[in-house]
């Protein structure tokens, strides 16, 4: 896997059974009380995308599906979740 950026790891050919593995040990290390989250992304060619994701714990974004086309949301700079 290559590390395109710090924590971003990327393999676009991984198998199913090897990504499944890698969701597993993800999955027994998480600590559900931290602020982090991973996020799984892989090509997929039954999605009119092109691709999956799944998420584990609470991403840094907001992901949503607009049109079929999955998109990254974050609130303005210098405006957090709850605040008006």
């Amino acid at each position: 896997m290559l590390e395109a950026a710090p924590g971003l790891y990327v393999a676009p050919r991984l198998s199913a059974a090897v990504r499944g593995r890698i969701w597993a040990v993800l999955s027994d290390w998480f600590n559900p009380q931290s602020d982090a989250g991973y996020v799984m992304i892989w090509a997929d060619g039954a999605q009119p995308t092109g691709v999956s994701i799944q998420t584990l714990g609470e991403p840094p974004v907001d992901l949503v599906d607009y049109d079929g086309v999955i998109l990254a949301r974050r609130p303005p700079l210098g405006e957090e979740e709850g605040q008006e």
